[in-house]
Parts: structure tokens; sequence; C-alpha cells
């Protein structure tokens, strides 16, 4: 999809399917810091959505395209500290993301399998 010379991992279908959230280090001159990009599916209209000095990553989205989880190294209280976030998915440019909560990585264990469960999303 893309041709960057960047190291891009985790995409992620959107649930309309006509565009690709994934995490790269295009935007990073050094290649260390990683952020999320949005791409429609026909590899056009590349958009940067996440604007952070730590690392942004492993998106995916609820069914009803309204909440974005990814991972992330910010607000972290000791360095390389992995935390969840969710962020209300309101429209497609960089501005989208409206941050609802954060969860620890522990965490997030105990809300798969609550989710798992209970058949319920996010």
């Amino acid at each position: 999809m893309t041709d960057n010379g960047a190291a891009n991992f985790a995409p992620y279908f959107f649930p309309d399917g006509k565009r690709i959230i994934f995490s790269s280090n295009a935007g990073d001159p050094r290649r260390r810091d990683f952020e999320l990009y949005v791409i429609e599916a026909d590899g056009s209209g590349l958009t940067r959505i996440t604007f952070s000095p730590d690392f942004d990553g492993f998106p995916m989205f609820n069914r009803a395209g309204t909440r974005l989880l990814f991972a992330s190294n910010r607000n972290g209280k000791k360095p390389r500290e992995t935390n969840i976030f969710v962020a209300d998915w309101v429209g497609s440019a960089r501005r989208a993301l409206a941050f609802s909560y954060q969860l620890s990585a522990i965490s997030l264990w105990g809300l798969f399998a609550r989710a798992s469960a209970e058949s319920c999303e996010l």
C-alpha cells in the first residue's frame, strides 16, 4: 500500500472497508517515532492522525467504527510503559481523535475477557 521507505505495520481496515489505519515511522527522519496514519484502500490519501513524541501503534476500531483503540507510550509513568487508549472517532482527519479514556495494558486483558464473555464490543 505504501512505498515510503519507512517501517509500516499493524494495518487495520476501517469498518467500511474503504480505508486502512496503521502505524508508521514515516514522519521521523531518525525512524524511531511511530505514529498512526490513515490511507485509502487504493493507496491514495495518506494522512497522519497522531502527533506524539511517543510510540503509537496497533490501532483497531470497534464494529460501529465510532471508537479507535490503540497502544501508546504517551502518559507513561515509566519509560516505555505502554497504555491502551480509546478515542471517539468523529471524522476522518487528525482532529478526529477525542480521547475518551486510557487503560493500562493489564486492564486490557480484563476488558477483552469481559467483552468475550458478554459478546459485547467497545
